[in-house]
């Protein structure tokens, strides 16, 4: 806690990750951990780490004040989008139709002879 005072919230959060894994069952460690981490916008960590405190918690309302400041740190960011892609071959990779063009993205092309 005294790093995290001066200011030196990486070798704060070294110290507090050390004792957690020393012994995982420090909760004001790990809810310091959690606060300095959201300091650092490092929300998804601290996240974690507040939804473990939250499993762990002795009452409804202390469940309740860590939901409290999960939604805190979901409102900093209310917007979220993540996408994958994904290539393959299609079916008819050897008995395509006589049809050459093809239009993914946006981006026309054509397919080779070989792959129709």
């Amino acid at each position: 806690m005294i790093l995290k005072a001066r200011g030196d919230l990486d070798g704060a959060v070294d110290s507090y990750r050390a004792a957690l894994a020393a012994n995982p069952n420090l909760s004001l460690v790990r809810m310091e951990l959690a606060h300095t981490l959201t300091l650092m916008d490092e929300d998804t960590g601290a996240k974690h780490h507040l939804e473990l405190l939250k499993a762990s918690a002795p009452t409804i309302e202390t469940s309740k004040q860590f939901d409290r400041f999960i939604d805190r740190i979901d409102a900093k960011r209310p917007w979220a989008f993540d996408a994958y892609v994904s290539i393959a071959p299609s079916t008819n990779y050897n008995n395509g139709t006589n049809e050459n063009p093809t239009d993914f993205l946006g981006l026309r092309g054509t397919l080779s002879d070989a792959n129709r």
